[in-house]
């Protein structure tokens, strides 16, 4: 028995070396008649439905595969008008099965082009699909998936679907442009990769590396019915995109047919979205934030209407969620929807979509360049604590919405200086000068924290209050709105205290008749019964008709005129008592003064001086 097994053993390695010397004696013999130019290009143009020229070739090798080498390969449309090659390469590398080639077929297992140029249409198509016109056996094969479609959308019979083995191909140095007929623009260069297709009722892997815009690219994707996918059904599918201004990806399902529609969890990360958004040619957004921005969500729509639920935005370190709809209906894209954050920066996020950047300073900083925003916006934004410039807000509650180059921020509810908060902001660059209006409305504040931050620090008054305000000016920065804006402003405060005033001191050196600062009498306090402030805007200025602070005897009154630019001021003021005449005449003043100088650094004068003491 061991020696049977043995003979039989030697035999078989007999017979297989015979079969390959045969192979290899008689292969050369048959690829110099059979694998000829002719052959490869017919079984290029059955395979694909283009027409295929090739310049030179082909070289034939035998190891350690069968590969065929051809120059100049060039596919091209099979109309009059369809010269210019859709995909030509300067060679083309294609591994054959060499047992095909013994029976005269020709086989292609793994294709690799060198150096191959894919040209595009302006509209970002290729410049001839032939398959979609059902050519090549691609082509037919499509049109099967196109008419299973047809037949049973929601359910193709995909095993019917034609099963014809494809294989590799890859692709090395290549390059893809846009032509427009005359001339040719690069768009991506040292593209290489490869596509794994092994067959037509197989999944398709494809991992492409390339230079885009001057960044790396690298695109990743896998579908599981691409024959189903290209003749207009759904397939489930995976596609990620990396490069250094953007990381982002889908796994989900799609279909391309009409209204391409998607759904699955799509997620997206920059480092920069205004680096990002330059990189794309993107919507023109010149107030993006410059730090991080990451977005997940599940997304399911038409490329014209998305819907984007359960989503997590973060802004730098802020984060929202909410659900967001994208409609691109229109030349302009709206985003519409609601988010919800813990913390905010409401001028960083805003500033991503609308001029309503905030103020560094109560003098400073430009709203925005005068252009209209290329994105439509109307979201609802809650916030648990917000900040925008030097205000703080609680439990905000907010709309902000740009369209027609109208761009508004209503704040319509929120917990600020202790109190209660409604604003609105609305700035339209639509008009010739950019005009910006605000209206605001605070109710039951802290009059001294609300006077801190609008720069009054020296009349800080203790006490709550109620205060009003419309303003409405021109121009692309904030000290230009502030020095042409008009409008109203009146407040009322409650009981309390007007700190950082003596008003004993005050008094006493008014009877000296010399100019003095107020900082002179800054040592003290004196309880209010309550103020009531009512003022004009005109041009920048403010026009003060009543200002009055009632003390328990006595009465405190100003009017007169401060400028919002510079903050100077020209006040008259004069201190009276509570009680009138047994004629209800007015009681004389206790004293008169002016107020001059700045809001930083008043200058109080004595009206004696002016009136030679009478």
């Amino acid at each position: 028995m061991p020696v049977m097994t043995f003979r039989r053993g030697i035999v078989a390695a007999v017979l297989a070396a015979f079969l390959a010397g045969l192979v290899l004696v008689v292969l050369p013999m048959v690829a110099s008649t059979l694998i000829v130019r002719d052959r490869i290009s017919h079984e290029l143009t059955s395979l694909t439905g283009y027409k295929v020229a090739v310049r030179r070739g082909p070289s034939i090798s035998f190891w350690p595969t069968v590969t065929a080498s051809l120059e100049g390969v060039a596919l091209s449309g099979w109309d009059a008008g369809s010269s210019t090659p859709v995909l030509e390469a300067e060679r083309v590398e294609i591994e054959m099965s060499p047992w095909s080639a013994l029976a005269g077929n020709i086989a292609f297992s793994h294709i690799r082009l060198i150096r191959p140029t894919l040209r595009l249409s302006p509209r970002g198509r290729l410049l001839y699909a032939s398959w979609e016109d059902g050519g090549g056996r691609i082509g037919h094969a499509i049109a099967s998936a196109r008419a299973a479609v047809a037949s049973n959308p929601s359910a193709p019979a995909t095993g019917e679907l034609p099963d014809d083995p494809l294989g590799e191909f890859e692709f090395v140095d290549g390059r893809a442009v846009v032509f427009d007929g005359e001339n040719e623009t690069e768009i991506a260069t040292s593209m290489a990769g490869r596509i794994e297709w092994l067959a037509l009722d197989r999944p398709a892997i494809m991992s492409l590396r390339a230079v885009w815009r001057g960044e790396p690219v690298r695109l990743d994707a896998t579908v599981v019915n691409p024959l189903l996918l290209l003749g207009g059904g759904g397939s489930d599918l995976a596609v990620s995109l990396k490069a250094s201004p953007v990381d982002a990806g889908f796994e989900g399902s799609a279909s391309l047919s009409g209204d391409t529609f998607v759904n699955g969890a799509l997620r997206f990360s920059s480092p920069s979205m205004k680096r990002f958004m330059e990189w794309s040619r993107g919507p023109s957004m010149s107030g993006l934030p410059p730090g991080p921005v990451t977005l997940a969500s599940q997304v399911s729509g038409t490329f014209d209407r998305l819907r984007l639920a359960d989503a997590e935005l973060v802004v730098d370190e802020w984060r929202g969620v909410g659900a967001l709809d994208v409609l691109m209906t229109s030349g302009t894209p709206t985003v519409t929807g609601t988010m919800a954050f813990g913390q905010l920066d409401l001028g960083v996020f805003l500033s991503a979509f609308t001029p309503l950047r905030a103020p560094d300073g109560p003098r400073k900083t430009e709203i925005e360049a005068a252009t209209a925003p290329s994105v439509n916006l109307d979201v609802r934004i809650s916030a648990t604590q917000a900040s925008w410039g030097a205000l703080t807000f609680t439990d905000l509650a907010a709309t902000a919405q740009v369209k027609d180059g109208l761009a508004a921020l209503d704040l319509t509810d929120a917990s600020a200086f202790g109190g209660t908060l409604q604003a609105s902001l609305r700035i339209n660059s639509s008009v010739e000068a950019r005009s910006t209006e605000i209206r605001m409305l605070a109710e039951n504040v802290d009059a001294a924290a609300f006077a801190r931050d609008a720069g009054l620090e020296s009349l800080a008054p203790e006490g709550r209050g109620m205060v009003s305000v419309i303003l409405k000016g021109h121009g692309n920065d904030w000290s230009t709105v502030l020095s042409t804006a008009s409008g109203s402003l009146s407040a009322r405060l409650g009981p309390g205290r007007l700190a950082g005033f003596d008003l004993d001191a005050f008094v006493e050196r008014i009877g000296q008749s010399e100019f003095f600062g107020l900082r002179e009498v800054a040592n003290g306090s004196f309880a209010v019964e309550g103020a009531e402030l009512k003022a004009a805007l005109v041009s920048g200025a403010t026009r003060i008709d009543r200002a009055v602070a009632t003390l328990p005897e006595r009465e405190i009154v100003l009017d007169g005129i401060v400028s919002s630019f510079g903050r100077g001021m020209a006040l008259s003021g004069a201190i009276l008592p509570r009680t009138r005449g047994e004629d209800g005449e007015e009681p004389e003043p206790l004293a008169r003064f002016f107020v001059g100088g700045s809001l930083d650094a008043p200058i109080i004068s004595p009206l004696t001086i002016f009136w030679g003491g009478q």
